[in-house]
């Protein structure tokens, strides 16, 4: 029903029907009139709102469906529409207002209800990646896209206004059956969906799903609609599914191992790669028909039961996280094969009932014989131990006592094992001398910890006895617990061998030294007898020799004369060669300069007289040292003499260099020269005797002979003999 009101300019009821008084929420139009509600205050909810509604009248002089928000009399609100028109005077002055009020309440939420709707789908469609559109039938040109296309293909929306947008933009390759399809469904007017490729403005390429409808217009005409879908998020992880699969398949069927699904309900297989081939030489076709499954299948009988226990765990749900097992499985040729598995729940139901299990199964069967040999091993290699004179240890560093000791120690040494254990306990069992040796020996090794490391040294039996031990010490790089292993081997009867054979070195050295003393005298002894003997009676041939030239010549007939002048003459020139081979053989044997002006000029000597028979440049660097004593000289120059010799038979030398001085309490002789340079294997050749002699006289008088070459750049001699030898001599 319709409200009818007459109302004062200034917002006051002058008459309203029973209707209007009703729509506000009163009974009767006497208590809306009464109430005197001011029209531009009390009724509307907008503030202002009856201002306009005035300004409009007073403007137009009428006013239709002007909606507003209005107050009842227990200020709950409703929506009227008004129509109203302005009555005015016979001067045409305004009297007062007059019309009709409709309430719209349900109309207007009905509106708002559509409009929100509305906003909803608008919001819903324009901030998703789904672009509606649609398009004329006949050109296929775009009518409407959503404004979210802008971002879809980077291109503005007047772009996409233009004819030929679409086919423009579709991938090449996906254009032609794109349009075929789009033809056949306009033809034959179905709807349909279909996936391409676009090419966006920065030329990256997007999959596209476009869904097709068709629209009627009016009785005569019909358009497309559809949406655009960003399908390429979707494609790709499409794509990185299969490219999943098809890594998975690969590494099913790369993988050295038995992968497997089953059901541990139904005990069925559901899927085995065909490892299981090699490993057990089925087809993966018939392991998958086994009921029931292969694993129960082709089980041990001893192992069975274990298998069932394990099912029966599965049945119960817990599970948690890998289960390893070892067990055997029969091969299809009948020998067993001992595989190791690894198994995983895959699929869990409601309830916690496991209805898959993932496993793998490795093969095992060389690891489990290398292991049973391994043992053996170590029982025979225990039994050997414990049988010889080696004695096996593990000693933990940390708590500074042994883990294990093989038992024949107590038979070699004769401690009971128990002091062996105690911490501490075993140190006293090491000889006095030896433990700071020892420890030293632990310190290093233990700082170390890599490799193998081995020392001697004494214990002390409970008789007293000393008994000598090697210690062999090994550090394994994957050693978690930091235990030292190691052998003691009983060294005693090698040690005492060694001593002996010391002993006889020794002795040998000091007869070789008394040799070489005795043979020096000798030559000393020859030499002043050749000197005073032969020497002598040789000078007195001559001198005969001489006199007859002189006088008895004049007495002999004169034919004779030349004859016997010749041989005279030849006689003396044979008399000055063997003097002067007599001269030689004295320097040879004792060189009359060592013993008149001593070693230095002796060497000078020595080095001219080389270097002339030779025919050799050479170097002299002779320094003053301090008298030596005789025999120490001798042993000095006999090296020198021997180095010469090597070096006129093997060096090929042009140039020697020799030098002789005293520095840091030592004498030092050094010959270089520039020849072919002496070998390493003519150093460590055993039958190298003068080499040999030369280190033995330096060993006599406690010095160190040095010999180095390089090939084709000469060979060094160093001697060094320390001054403290010499006054040990003297003395």
């Amino acid at each position: 029903m319709e409200g009818i009101f007459r109302t004062t300019l200034d917002g006051h009821f002058l008459e309203v029907n029973p209707a209007l008084a009703k729509m506000y929420g009163y009974t009767t139009p006497a208590e809306l009139m009464d109430a005197n509600r001011d029209l531009s205050r009390d009724f509307y909810v907008e503030v202002g709102r009856r201002q306009k509604f005035v300004d409009f009248l007073l403007q137009d002089g009428f006013i239709s469906d002007f909606e507003s928000k209005v107050f009842r009399s227990d200020w709950s609100t409703i929506w009227i529409s008004e129509f109203a028109r302005i009555v005015r005077g016979p001067a045409g002055e305004p009297l007062y207002f007059e019309g009709s009020v409709i309430d719209i309440t349900d109309r207007k939420g009905v509106e708002v209800a559509l409009q929100r709707s509305e906003a909803k789908f608008r919001h819903l469609i324009e901030k998703t990646d789904v672009v509606p559109w649609e398009a004329d039938l006949e050109s296929g040109r775009f009518t409407y896209v959503g404004p979210q296309a802008e971002r879809f293909l980077g291109y503005p929306l007047h772009a996409w206004m233009e004819e030929g947008f679409l086919e423009e933009h579709v991938h090449p390759e996906d254009r032609v059956w794109m349009g075929i399809v789009r033809d056949e469904a306009i033809e034959h007017r179905h709807n349909f969906e279909c996936e391409y490729r676009m090419l966006r403005a920065d030329q990256r390429i997007i999959w596209i799903r476009e869904i097709v409808s068709f629209l009627p217009v009016d009785e005569n005409r019909i358009s497309l609609g559809g949406f655009f879908l960003d399908f390429t998020q979707r494609r790709e992880a499409e794509e990185q599914l299969k490219e999943s699969r098809h890594f998975i398949e690969q590494v099913a069927s790369a993988s050295p191992t038995i992968l497997y699904l089953y059901d541990p309900e139904t005990r069925q297989t559901v899927y085995v790669n065909g490892r299981v081939s090699d490993i057990l030489g089925y087809e993966i076709g018939e392991l998958s028909e086994m009921n029931p499954s292969f694993i129960l299948s082709l089980a041990h009988p001893d192992e069975l039961e274990a298998h069932e226990k394990h099912l029966r765990q599965l049945a119960r749900g817990r599970v948690n996280g890998v289960l390893e097992r070892e067990f055997r499985l029969s091969h299809r040729s009948g020998h067993w094969v001992w595989v190791h598995s690894r198994e995983c729940v895959f699929k869990e139901e409601d309830g916690g009932r496991i209805s898959k299990m993932i496993g793998a199964i490795e093969d095992v069967t060389w690891h489990r014989q290398a292991v049973d040999k391994l043992a053996a091993n170590e029982a025979l290699f225990r039994s050997l131990a414990e049988t010889t004179r080696v004695i096996p240890f593990t000693f933990d560093p940390k708590e500074n006592r042994f883990t294990y000791l093989g038992p024949q120690a107590e038979i070699l040494i004769g401690h009971p094992l128990r002091r062996w254990y105690e911490a501490e306990s075993w140190t006293s069992i090491i000889h006095p001398s030896d433990v700071e040796e020892g420890t030293r020996f632990a310190r290093e090794s233990l700082r170390s910890r890599t490799g193998d490391f081995q020392t001697e040294f004494r214990l002390v039996a409970p008789g007293g006895n000393i008994l000598w031990f090697r210690q062999i010490v090994h550090f394994a790089a994957d050693d978690e617990l930091g235990q030292v292993r190691g052998f003691f081997l009983d060294v005693t009867e090698a040690k005492a061998v060694e001593e002996e054979n010391e002993r006889s070195r020794q002795q040998l050295r000091e007869l070789a030294a008394k040799n070489q003393l005795v043979r020096e005298e000798e030559r000393a002894s020859v030499a002043r007898e050749i000197h005073d003997e032969l020497g002598q009676a040789l000078t007195m041939f001559k001198m005969d020799v001489s006199w007859l030239s002189t006088h008895f010549v004049k007495s002999v007939p004169e034919e004779v004369i030349g004859p016997l002048e010749e041989k005279l003459r030849s006689m003396d020139q044979l008399m000055d060669r063997t003097l002067q081979t007599v001269r030689r053989i004295l320097a040879d044997l004792r060189p009359p300069l060592l013993d008149e002006l001593g070693l230095g000029e002796a060497i000078e000597w020595q080095v001219q007289d080389f270097a002339k028979r030779v025919g050799i440049r050479y170097d002299l660097d002779v320094s003053a040292i301090d008298p030596l004593p005789e025999v120490i000289g001798t042993a000095l120059f006999r090296v020198l003499q021997e180095i010469l010799t090597n070096c006129a038979r093997h060096s090929k030398a042009s140039r020697i260099k020799v030098m002789l001085k005293q520095a840091e309490g030592n004498v030092i002789l050094r010959v270089e020269d520039n020849g072919c340079g002496i070998s390493e294997e003519k150093l460590r050749s055993s039958t190298t005797f003068g080499l040999l002699g030369m280190r033995e006289r330096a060993w006599m008088f406690g010095g160190k002979l040095e010999i180095s070459g390089l090939p084709g750049v000469g060979t060094t001699v160093a001697l060094s003999v320390p001054l403290l030898a010499f006054r040990n001599h003297a003395h």
